[in-house]
């Protein structure tokens, strides 16, 4: 996360290969488990793809993360809930692709990414060896 702040896209992007390696290599029994780590992962490219001015595709990704968490968080207290400083940093993201998509474009990519199955967004959010 240090190099998400320092603006560092390529390590951010390795960063978030490991987590993706992570996640997909963790035991079938543990699902819950490797979707939390998932969404961790996806929080974070939707905040590089905005860094990056992908804003769209950084909104869905933020928007497939809100809808997650808030559909996990009555059962799952604490590992679904953003911490105050993440929470702030997705803000600041959101509003970043907001001035830069204009309001209706920004509300379309946060219904399409809301609309997202986790899985949708995981894929979307591990990128290929090959992808930049």
């Amino acid at each position: 996360e240090v190099a998400l702040l320092a603006g560092d896209a390529p390590r951010c992007l390795s960063y978030l290969r490991r987590l993706c390696d992570q996640a997909q290599s963790m035991p079938y029994g543990e699902p819950l488990t490797r979707l939390a780590v998932a969404a961790n992962g996806i929080q974070i490219r939707g905040e590089i793809d905005i860094a990056r001015d992908e804003h769209r595709r950084g909104v869905r990704l933020l928007a497939a993360d809100t809808a997650f968490r808030e559909s996990r968080a009555p059962w799952h207290d604490l590992p679904w809930v953003r911490d105050p400083f993440r929470q702030q940093r997705v803000d600041a993201a959101l509003d970043t692709a907001r001035a830069a998509l204009g309001e209706t474009a920004f509300a379309a990519a946060w219904s399409e990414g809301a609309a997202l199955t986790p899985q949708e967004a995981i894929d979307l959010t591990c990128p290929s060896p090959s992808a930049p």
